[in-house]
């Protein structure tokens, strides 16, 4: 600290000059030493190059357009991206977890994270793994199904009792018996089991199963019985199981690549409105007004698909959010985003949460 000792006498000329300048050398002092506080409490809110453990690569995976996806190792293509997917997995601490960040238009593999028993995991093994519970994932399935075979958003369906429940008087309701009815995007968008699973067993388990293998779902079974076919409609059931990188690829070839020899042009316009949906008043709605930014939300396409459910290998209950993201000004600009997490007794955050966080993360690149 600098003192200064002014008498109250009179100030000549040069003892004036000589304040002015130990004032302005106090001021300057003290303004360098607020503004060193503030820059030292800031940097937690930054991403920086120590933040980058070395075990991670900023290396592109080579050749994207060949799905390259598919040989993943432990490099990642976005070093910013993947240390901020390893801080969220910090901070959040799932017993066990997996985040994929693809870009839309190549399918280059972004960023991943992963833990698993509690630690973070220095290999994706969970990446192509499809063993774990899709849940209401299912439905993607199940809509694309309806679509192909006649139907469209609007097309309405029986609604019976709660939107998370599937009871067999819910999907068979007695003749004459007075019901509401759901429109296919808000079934799709509210995660209605009772009418997907309806809509699962209109269809029949030949036309559900080869959906589901243009999909890319391998590990999904329909079958003939109507009860068993309505939960594998409507992902009430661990029948089904997927991995991270097939959600992330079926959301790319329904939204992004469209082959014209895959599904009707309308169908995948469809699809695009029924994910966009589910986050403006469906089951990501509220997570992603929490997490994402106004200006990225206003800037930004998000859509999206939410499920969980109880599974084993791990155990726990499994939280899904898979999605994308796209700018509205730079088409080209998009990226597919898949948040698996299996928590234990205790619940982490949201994965739709988590979803949005990065969004944000995203946006800046």
């Amino acid at each position: 600290m600098i003192s200064l000792n002014i008498k109250s006498k009179k100030i000549g000329r040069g003892s004036l000059l000589a304040t002015c300048l130990a004032l302005f050398i106090l001021v300057f002092t003290l303004l360098n030493s607020v503004g060193a506080e503030h820059e030292s409490d800031s940097v937690i809110f930054e991403i920086s190059s120590s933040d980058i453990s070395s075990d991670i690569s900023s290396d592109i995976i080579p050749d994207p357009s060949s799905d390259s996806n598919l040989d993943i190792v432990a490099e990642q293509g976005d070093s910013i991206l993947a240390a901020s997917t390893k801080k969220l997995l910090n901070r959040y601490h799932p017993p066990n977890a997996f985040i994929l960040l693809m870009d839309a238009k190549s399918g280059k593999i972004l960023a991943w994270g992963q833990r698993e028993n509690d630690k973070n995991s220095e290999e994706p093994t969970f990446f192509k793994r499809d063993s774990f519970p899709a849940a209401s994932l299912a439905k993607i399935v199940t809509a694309t199904a309806a679509l192909e075979n006649g139907k469209n958003s609007k097309s309405e369906f029986p609604r019976i009792g709660r939107n998370s429940t599937l009871y067999k008087r819910q999907i068979f309701p007695k003749e004459n018996q007075k019901t509401n009815f759901i429109t296919l995007e808000d079934a799709f968008a509210k995660s209605n089991n009772p009418a997907m699973g309806i809509i699962g067993m209109e269809l029949g388990s030949e036309k559900m199963q080869s959906i589901a293998e243009k999909l890319g779902f391998a590990n999904f079974n329909y079958p003939d019985s109507n009860y068993e076919l309505a939960e594998s409609s409507s992902g009430f059931t661990r029948r089904n199981m997927l991995s991270p990188l097939q959600a992330a690829n079926a959301i790319r070839k329904l939204l992004f690549i469209q082959p014209e020899d895959s599904f009707q042009k309308t169908t995948y316009e469809e699809m695009r409105n029924l994910f966009l949906k589910t986050i403006i008043d469906g089951t990501a709605s509220r997570d992603i007004r929490k997490s994402v930014f106004n200006y990225n939300r206003n800037s930004l396409n998000i859509g999206g698909k939410t499920g969980s459910l109880n599974g084993e290998s791990p155990n726990g209950r499994y939280d899904w959010f898979a999605g994308f993201a796209e700018s509205k000004t730079e088409p080209e600009k998009a990226m597919i985003i898949v948040v698996m997490q299996v928590h234990g007794a205790l619940r982490n955050q949201h994965s739709s949460i988590i979803a949005g966080l990065l969004i944000n993360e995203w946006a800046k690149r």
